[in-house]
C-alpha cells in the first residue's frame, strides 16, 4: 500500500509542477508586456491592475486579426497607432491574413514587435472552417487513375 501512495504522490507532484510552469510562463509574458507598455506610455497614470486583467483576457481569448477594428487592435496597447493602421491597410489591400507569419511583410512591424504580440493575437483564415465531405471532393474534382 505504501508503494501505491508514493506513486500517487509522485504523479500529483508532477501535475502540480506542470500547472505552476504554465502559470509562470503566463505571468512572465504579461510582465514583459507591461514593461514594454510602461516604456512606451506617454501617460504616466497607467492602471496596472486593469492592464494585467486586459492582457490576461487577451491571453485566454486572443484577438483575431482578421476581424479586429482599430479600437480592438489599439486595446492590446502593444502596437502604436501607425502599426495598427498598417495592419488594417494590409488587410484591406490584400484581404484576410492566412497566417500570423504574414505580418512579417508589413514594414511597420519588426520582429521584436511580432514576438511581443504573438501570444495576444491569432489569425483565423477561415480555411479551417471549411466542411467539405469526401463525397463532394470526389464528385466535384477531376480524377485520373494511372
Amino acid at each position: 500500500m505504501l508503494v501505491i501512495e508514493r506513486h500517487i504522490l509522485c504523479v500529483f507532484t508532477l501535475f502540480l509542477g506542470l500547472g505552476l510552469f504554465a502559470q509562470t510562463d503566463e505571468r512572465d509574458i504579461i510582465e514583459r508586456s507591461i514593461e514594454i507598455i510602461a516604456e512606451n506610455a506617454e501617460d504616466e497614470n497607467l492602471d496596472y491592475t486593469n492592464l494585467v486583467d486586459e492582457l490576461t483576457g487577451f491571453l485566454e481569448r486572443p484577438l483575431d486579426l482578421n476581424k479586429a477594428d482599430f479600437e480592438l487592435l489599439s486595446s492590446v496597447r502593444l502596437l502604436s497607432d501607425i502599426q495598427v493602421l498598417a495592419i488594417l491597410e494590409h488587410r484591406r489591400i490584400y484581404g484576410a491574413f492566412i497566417s500570423f507569419e504574414e505580418l512579417q511583410s508589413i514594414p511597420a512591424l519588426d520582429i521584436q514587435t511580432l514576438r511581443v504580440i504573438r501570444p495576444f493575437v491569432k489569425v483565423r483564415s477561415g480555411l479551417d472552417d471549411l466542411r467539405i465531405k469526401p463525397k463532394e471532393i470526389w464528385e466535384n474534382s477531376t480524377n485520373e487513375l494511372y
